[in-house]
C-alpha cells in the first residue's frame, strides 16, 4: 500500500465524521452548543471549530506555507452552517496539500512551525493530523452525550465504510 491511499481514506473518514458531529449537533438548541463542559478546547461548537481550523493549519504546513487563518473563519465558525462550509474547504485544502506533498515526494520532514526546530518527521506529521482530529471528535461525542443527544454518532472507520462513503 502506498501512503497516499492511507491519507485519502483517513482524510475522507475525518471529514465525514466531523460532518456527522455537525449533523448531530444540529439537534440541539443553539445555546446548548455554547456550553463549556470542561472537555476539549471549549464548547461543542468551539471544539468542532478548533478541529476545522487545525485542518487549515495542517494544510498550510504540508503545503510549505506559513499558516494564515482564513479571512472568514471567525465569522463562519459562529454557526453550524458556517462550520459546515468551512469544513468542506478545510477538507479540500488538507487533502490537496497532503496528496500534493506525496506527489512531490514527501521528504523525511515537514515544515511544522510550532515543533522544535520548525519541522517534524513526515510520519509524525501525518499521525498528528489524524490523531488530532480523532482526539477532538471523541471529545465531541462525549460532549454530545453529556448534552443528552441520543443516539450519539458512531464515527468508527468501519461505520464509514458500511455507509458506502467515497474516499
Amino acid at each position: 500500500m502506498e501512503i497516499h491511499h492511507l491519507i485519502r481514506f483517513q482524510a475522507a473518514h475525518a471529514a465525514w465524521a466531523l460532518g456527522e458531529l455537525l449533523r448531530h449537533a444540529g439537534t440541539l438548541p443553539v445555546e446548548r452548543l455554547e456550553e463549556d463542559l470542561g472537555i476539549g478546547p471549549g464548547s461543542l461548537r468551539e471544539t468542532i471549530a478548533h478541529t476545522i481550523e487545525c485542518m487549515f493549519f495542517f494544510a498550510d504546513n504540508f503545503g510549505g506555507r506559513a499558516y494564515a487563518e482564513p479571512a472568514d473563519f471567525r465569522e463562519g465558525s459562529r454557526s453550524l452552517a458556517g462550520l459546515a462550509g468551512l469544513l468542506a474547504r478545510a477538507d479540500e485544502s488538507l487533502r490537496s496539500a497532503m496528496l500534493g506533498a506525496c506527489e512531490r515526494g514527501l521528504g523525511e520532514r515537514v515544515v511544522w512551525p510550532n515543533a522544535e526546530g520548525g519541522t517534524m518527521p513526515a510520519a509524525a506529521a501525518i499521525s498528528q493530523v489524524f490523531d488530532h482530529s480523532t482526539l477532538h471528535r471523541a471529545q465531541c461525542v462525549n460532549i454530545l452525550k453529556r448534552l443528552g443527544v441520543r443516539p450519539v454518532p458512531d464515527l468508527d472507520p468501519m461505520s464509514f465504510l458500511a455507509m458506502g462513503m467515497p474516499w
